[in-house]
């Protein structure tokens, strides 16, 4: 079994397909107790990066658009509803 990459070095794309393969995992219903628990954990992890990136990118956007001269028009992305 290959070392996993620590949550903050998982691209956004790599970050949530190994949250997909968790998700199945957790529901398959077949882990132990610690390997559930541990696997809770890597999700939380991973689901914390890729949100952080996700702010990151709309922030990006953001400026992008508004150094933009009169070219674009602003538009706020909608917020999650958690």
């Amino acid at each position: 079994m290959m070392p996993r990459k620590k949550a903050e070095t998982v691209s956004f794309e790599e970050g949530l397909k190994r949250l997909e393969t968790i998700v199945e995992q957790l529901e398959g219903g077949e882990l132990s107790l610690d390997e559930t628990v541990a696997l809770y954990k890597e999700g939380m992890e991973l689901s914390k990066n890729c949100a952080a990136q996700l702010k990151k990118v709309q922030q990006d956007v953001k400026k992008i658009v508004e150094t933009s001269q009169d070219t674009f028009s602003l538009a706020l992305f909608p917020e999650e509803k958690e």
